[in-house]
């Protein structure tokens, strides 16, 4: 793998069928997981052309999750897939990215969001922000304090 942080956790290969895949270009690390992450079975992770992935510290990500740096111009109309486009993906610390979500290059997800089950991650999310849907849009905004969180639960 790339630069995994202390207490990351990340499945071994033979707990489910799916390996995490980690797809980059040349020899430079082009992948960062942060301190204390949680992997899902079958996450995807897509770094290449000079485009990093980042993910912050305490992140979740869930089941299947495809993160890719690499995407296509458009081109002429008898080949619409043009030159290849990289830009980095960020994922910002404590944020949970749910099940199934794909996050396409140049998107930032700020610090404590979180991306519901599914979504297409097309624009940057802002911090302490639920999105959600095809293509991602901002749902509610989420306590940014610990004593938010506390006097929520009562």
């Amino acid at each position: 793998m790339e630069t995994v942080g202390a207490d990351a956790v990340v499945p071994p290969r033979r707990s489910w069928r799916e390996p995490l895949r980690v797809w980059r270009a040349g020899r430079r690390p082009r992948v960062w997981i942060g301190a204390g992450v949680r992997l899902g079975r079958g996450v995807a992770l897509r770094a290449g052309r000079g485009a990093r992935l980042v993910i912050g510290d305490g992140v979740a990500i869930g089941q299947h999750v495809l993160f890719t740096t690499n995407s296509h111009a458009s081109g002429h109309p008898l080949r619409r897939a043009g030159a290849l486009v990289a830009e980095p993906i960020r994922i910002g610390h404590g944020a949970w990215i749910a099940a199934r979500a794909v996050l396409l290059p140049g998107v930032t997800v700020g610090d404590g969001a979180i991306v519901t089950a599914g979504a297409v991650v097309t624009r940057s999310i802002p911090a302490h922000t639920m999105a959600g849907g095809v293509p991602a849009r901002p749902i509610k905004e989420l306590p940014a304090e610990a004593e938010d969180l506390r006097r929520d639960d009562r």
